[in-house]
């Protein structure tokens, strides 16, 4: 990805793409700042592909576009005079895409049972939340593992959502 985001780059500035229009160019730069800051933020936990997975593709996809609309302005600027290496390279970045997205949905799509069930056992646990002491409120629902003060925030966030009848909370729903 990032040498795709670089190449991108540096056929803008070389072939002078951003004289023709510079949505590209935001597109490129949004989308590999969002690509570094999810990379970034996700990193703490220890998986090497936990901030590439589908659930962020929205905010990635704006740079994949630039990518593309790069080398669609680049194809059009010299009228399919394009080297074979542009064509190449525009060819795989396609098809590393396509595949990254058919792959990361399939891992998300193998998860979805787990997080399902994941997700139903914390609707039981809030329905009760008032009888849970602040550590399982802790480690059940994994809201800032290492702070003393994390099963209080929960209780708080329960709280919030019971008094105003948000959530689990709602009317029909108990």
């Amino acid at each position: 990805m990032i040498a795709f985001y670089v190449l991108a780059l540096w056929y803008t500035w070389y072939y002078r793409l951003y004289e023709e229009t510079i949505l590209p160019v935001i597109l490129i730069i949004s989308g590999g700042l969002n690509h570094v800051l999810i990379v970034l933020s996700r990193w703490i936990f220890l998986l090497e592909n936990y901030g590439l997975s589908s659930r962020y593709a929205l905010q990635f996809q704006t740079g994949i576009l630039g990518i593309i609309l790069t080398f669609a302005l680049l194809f059009r600027k010299r009228r399919y005079r394009v080297g074979s290496g542009v064509k190449l390279a525009a060819g795989i970045a396609c098809f590393v895409f396509l595949t990254g997205n058919c792959y990361t949905t399939y891992i998300e799509i193998k998860k979805a049972p787990h997080r399902l069930a994941s997700y139903e056992k914390r609707a039981e646990l809030a329905l009760k939340f008032e009888q849970l002491t602040d550590d399982e409120l802790r480690a059940n629902f994994e809201y800032r593992l290492s702070r003393e003060d994390s099963g209080q925030k929960v209780r708080s966030a329960l709280t919030i959502l019971k008094e105003n009848g948000y959530s689990v909370f709602r009317e029909g729903n108990q």
